[in-house]
C-alpha cells in the first residue's frame, strides 16, 4: 500500500511530540516515585523507634528495680533496658553502624537526669546519626483507690531520618535546598513494673 503524500510527516511529527511530552513529564513521575519511596522508608523507620521502645519497656517491666537509686553508678538493670532497645534497633536495620566505633553500648554516655526523676539518658554517636534513648524507671502511672502509687517504666527513643528527597531534587532542580534535610523520629512506650 502507499501511503497519501504528506502523511510521513505528521508522523513523525506527532511521535516528536509524544517524545517532549515524556521528557517533561519523566522527572515528575521520578520524582513521585522517589517521595513515596522515602516517605514509605520514614513510615517504616518510625515503627521500628517505637516497636524498639516497646521492646524495651516490656523487659523493663519483668527486670527488679532494687539496684535503682538516686545516687551511685548507672544501673545495671537499666544497661540492661538500653541493650534491649539498642539491639532491636540494630537488627531491624535502623542502625547501619550498629556495634562499630561509638555506635555501641560500652562508649554511649549514660547520664541521670537532674529533673528529679530516675531517668538515665543513653547517647550513642556515629550510628550514623545520634541515637538518644532515656530510660524513666520510675514514672508514675496513677494511683490506686487505696492511694498507692502505680510506678512504671517508660521508655523514649529518639532518632533523625535523613530524607533522601531532597538530594533527587538536587539532581533536577540544582540550587535547591528547601526540600533536603532530617527530621528527629521519637518512639514512645510505658509499662507498670512488675516488680
Amino acid at each position: 500500500m502507499r501511503r497519501p503524500i504528506g502523511t510521513a510527516g505528521r508522523q513523525s511529527g506527532a511521535w516528536g511530540v509524544q517524545i517532549a511530552e515524556f521528557a517533561l513529564v519523566l522527572p515528575l513521575l521520578i520524582t513521585m516515585a522517589v517521595a513515596v519511596m522515602d516517605f514509605g522508608t520514614a513510615a517504616n523507620m518510625r515503627q521500628k523507634l517505637s516497636n524498639s521502645a516497646r521492646e524495651g519497656a516490656r523487659f523493663a517491666a519483668t527486670q527488679p528495680n532494687f539496684d535503682v537509686t538516686r545516687v551511685g553508678p548507672t544501673p545495671r538493670s537499666t544497661n540492661a533496658v538500653a541493650e534491649v532497645v539498642f539491639d532491636y534497633l540494630a537488627n531491624a536495620h535502623v542502625l547501619p553502624n550498629a556495634g562499630t566505633g561509638t555506635c555501641a553500648l560500652p562508649s554511649a554516655s549514660a547520664n541521670m537526669t537532674t529533673d528529679g526523676t530516675m531517668t538515665w539518658v543513653y547517647v550513642f554517636s556515629g550510628c550514623p546519626q545520634d541515637l538518644t534513648i532515656r530510660v524513666n524507671r520510675n514514672f508514675i502511672l496513677g494511683t490506686t483507690t487505696q492511694g498507692t502509687m502505680l510506678i512504671g517504666t517508660m521508655i523514649e527513643v529518639d532518632y533523625p531520618y535523613q530524607w533522601q528527597l531532597g538530594k533527587f531534587i538536587g539532581l533536577i532542580a540544582p540550587g535547591s535546598t528547601q526540600y533536603g534535610g532530617t527530621t528527629l523520629f521519637k518512639g514512645q512506650a510505658v509499662m507498670p513494673n512488675l516488680y
